[in-house]
């Protein structure tokens, strides 16, 4: 059985997290998150940072996983990531 998981969180710092998690059930019973998308913004929703592994971003190492800087607008590589994974990035960078 898989499912799909959309939240909206508005964080203590007042910037927003948007996040929509594709899951999948794997044989063994663990899940997968299979196609994931984390959209950080300020309280004005301009974007700070999007984490996802769409495959708009074919070229880059570590694709199809990448980050969008909402500052500069360039596209970075990135490594998979799930929830827990991007709560501690932005709980470190607003520390």
């Amino acid at each position: 059985m898989d499912g799909h998981l959309r939240i909206r969180l508005t964080l203590a710092d007042g910037t927003l997290l948007g996040f929509s998690e594709y899951l999948r059930r794997l044989p063994d019973d663990s899940i997968e998150v299979a196609v994931y998308s984390y959209h950080w913004a300020d309280a004005e929703q301009n974007m700070i940072r999007r984490w996802d592994n769409a495959a708009h971003h074919s070229d880059l190492p570590g694709a199809p996983h990448h980050v969008h800087d909402g500052v500069t607008g360039q596209v970075a590589p990135g490594k998979p990531m799930d929830i827990y994974k991007i709560l501690e990035t932005i709980r470190q960078e607003i520390s």
